[in-house]
């Protein structure tokens, strides 16, 4: 659309250039015609010169919001200085229009021919500042892609230098990682290095306790045979009198114990009842009794203990009438008070109502501070202004109710301005005074009727406080001795159970101690039989038995036990070990623990070469990628190099181009004033 209106611009001065050469013949009527248009043409002449000032702010303008606003979020600011800059040119192209018009209204040829010369320059000038113009923004443009380009080119260099600084980070952190997968080979005091040295000592014992083991089988199950049954049935006989005796001992010691039970069971029985002897047939009967006796006292008990809460129920009961009392007092007084404010409301509304029954009341005034007159046939009141800023908004005597009425040249605004005349009614809240006479009347009305409510309320809490505080002297004379009387009787009926409960618990304890006694005297006696059995067949076995051959099966066996303690103490130092190992793994290492972990030491050592091997495959190719980032840069480098020296050709290229036009621009204006000097000249003469 501009480069429309810029090229019907151009199209209108350049047929304006012609002119009709008719001219009357009568001199004298020039001369009338001069005279009659004199006014008309230097009115024009003005009119040109205001378009010629307007152009030229416009210019300035829009060069400057050019110069000023190159960024994308600016362009609108841009568009509407363009727009603006059109239309000064088209406002300066009527005045041109009308300059001719006036001119050959003249009826001068000589002015025409120099008008005509003046228009043929004044096309060229507008023409040529419309290619300035497309030529400048051009080269706003080349610059802005110079600016975005660069500034692309800083981003991904500053990009590229991150990356390559987070490569060499990690590079530094893959090579210390790698330093220390060594260290665990060659530095023995390195964590991973201990790991593995112990675990070559834990394998180490392993294997001599694989060797014990075998041992301690090849001896029972080859060596030993070769002995015969007499020196193995000797060892089982010796093997069988220790048995024995154990189990004499412990016999003898299980009973002296439960005598020591008895005899306190028995002492406790005596505490319990006075040293009065009992049967068990009698602790029972009394347990039945005592039972019997509980239950009627905890019934007895527990029917009082419902009077008590009934009592405890009559007292809460006291307090909460006590506390409505207090409540409905308060209520009362507030009614009073809101009372004698309703009543006031309401005469207020009565007497608004009584005065104009079918009138209006304006009952909020709005944000304008000032209320209308809604009991007139107008809907409006307008007041004139006079400060909009004030608080409250002051307004000027008189009000008018129509518009028709307002002062001539009044200026009526939708919003309170100074100056202005406002409808005052626009914001008003109104309601008749016969609905707010009977919203007061029923508020009046209601705050009486809930004072009375109130009040019989009031009333009937004090008849029922004092009815319940009668119930109370009664309770008070009576609850507390029965209570106490009742609660004493049901914990001496509970203690006397409680104490046949523990005399029959006693003569149970005692029973099973003594059935526990004569099992024992019977285990003693059967192990004492046992012993001599086993002695017996120890002295037969023993004259069976060569002195050499039981030295050489004994030696065997102590083998056989040296052995088996040796694997034992081995069996503890590798625990030790292995916790040695945890100790280690769970320290905050360098590696993590996983980096040189395995069953044993040769799985250790795999395990850790085969990490080496992967880190140096990282370290490597972290070195490429970081070699290849430092090319990566040094070529965005040179792009941006290059394309600072290309667009720096082209922009002073362009700004030559400009600087060009510009020159032959003041030429040609230089030219046209000549013109129109000539033009004026031809005019006054």
């Amino acid at each position: 659309m501009k480069n429309f209106r810029k090229l019907a611009l151009g199209g209108l001065v350049i047929a304006s250039i012609g002119f009709t050469s008719c001219v009357d013949d009568e001199i004298s009527e020039e001369v009338k015609v001069i005279y009659q248009n004199q006014a008309a043409f230097l009115a024009a002449q003005t009119s040109l010169i205001q378009a010629e000032a307007d152009l030229e702010a416009a210019k300035a303008a829009y060069q400057l919001l050019l110069n000023e606003a190159q960024e994308a979020q600016n362009e609108l600011v841009i568009l509407n200085a363009q727009n603006a800059l059109e239309l000064a040119k088209e406002e300066h192209l009527k005045a041109l229009l009308q300059l001719k018009l006036e001119v050959q209204a003249t009826k001068s040829q000589e002015a025409e021919k120099y008008l005509g010369k003046y228009l043929v320059e004044m096309s060229s000038i507008i023409s040529l500042e419309s290619d300035v113009e497309a030529q400048k923004r051009d080269l706003a443009a080349l610059k802005a892609t110079v600016v975005d380009g660069v500034f692309d080119k800083d981003e991904a260099i500053e990009l590229k230098s991150n990356e390559i600084a987070d490569l060499e980070s990690q590079l530094t952190k893959d090579e210390a990682k790698l330093a220390q997968l060594k260290e665990v080979l060659s530095e023995p005091s390195s964590i991973g290095a201990q790991v593995i040295a112990i675990q070559k000592q834990i394998d180490e014992l392993k294997a001599e306790n694989k060797e014990r083991n075998a041992r301690i089988t090849e001896i029972s199950t080859t060596e030993l045979a070769e002995f015969g049954d007499n020196i193995a049935d000797y060892q089982q006989a010796k093997l069988d009198v220790e048995a024995e005796k154990k189990a004499i001992q412990s016999n003898e010691t299980a009973l002296e114990n439960a005598n020591k039970e008895l005899a306190e069971a028995q002492d406790d029985l005596n505490d319990l009842t006075g040293g009065v002897s009992i049967t068990f047939d009698q602790a029972l009967t009394n347990r039945t009794n005592a039972e019997k006796l509980k239950d009627e006292k905890e019934e007895a008990y527990n029917e009082i203990a419902t009077l008590a809460v009934d009592y405890s129920t009559l007292i809460n009961e006291i307090a909460a009438v006590s506390a409505t009392i207090e409540q409905n007092k308060e209520t009362i007084e507030t009614l009073e008070n809101d009372l004698l404010v309703l009543e006031a409301d309401y005469n207020v509304k009565k007497a608004i109502f009584d005065a104009n029954p079918s009138g209006k009341t304006v009952s909020d005034v709005g944000a304008d501070d000032k209320a209308g007159n809604h009991n007139d046939t107008s809907p409006v009141t307008y007041r004139l202004v006079l400060n909009a800023n004030s608080n409250p908004i002051s307004y000027e005597n008189p009000a008018y109710f129509s518009a028709a009425d307002l002062p001539p040249a009044a200026i009526i605004t939708p919003i309170p301005t100074s100056g202005r005349y406002f409808n005052i009614e626009a914001d008003d809240t109104v309601e008749s005074n016969e609905v707010a006479f009977n919203r007061a009347q029923s508020a009046f009305v209601n705050a009486q009727v809930a004072l009375s409510n109130a009040k019989s309320e009031l009333s009937e809490k004090e008849a029922e406080l004092v009815e319940l505080k009668e119930q109370q002297a009664t309770f008070d004379a009576t609850i507390t001795t029965q209570v106490e009387n009742a609660k004493s009787e049901r914990d001496a009926a509970v203690k006397a159970f409680d104490l046949a409960n523990d005399v029959v618990a006693q003569l149970e304890l005692i029973t099973t101690t003594e059935n526990s006694i004569l099992d024992l005297v019977k285990n003693l006696e059967e192990a004492k039989q046992s012993l001599k059995t086993a002695e017996n067949e120890l002295t037969r076995l023993s004259a069976l038995v060569d002195d050499a051959k039981l030295n050489e099966y004994t030696a065997l066996l102590d083998t056989i036990d040296a052995l088996g303690l040796e694997v034992s103490l081995s069996q503890k130092v590798i625990a030790d070990l292995q916790g040695d190992i945890a100790y280690f793994e769970g320290l905050e290492l360098e590696l993590e623990a996983s980096n040189y972990s395995g069953s044993d030491y040769e799985e250790r050592v795999e395990k850790i070469e085969d990490e080496i091997n992967t880190q140096e495959a990282t370290v490597l190719e972290l070195q490429k990628n970081i070699a290849k980032a430092k090319n990566d840069l040094e070529d965005i480098k040179q792009d941006k190099v290059n394309l600072e020296e290309e667009r720096v050709a082209d922009i002073a290229e362009l700004e030559a181009l400009i600087e060009k036009t510009e020159a032959e621009i003041a030429q040609r204006k230089e030219l046209a004033e000549s013109f129109k000097k000539l033009m004026e000249e031809a005019l006054a003469s």
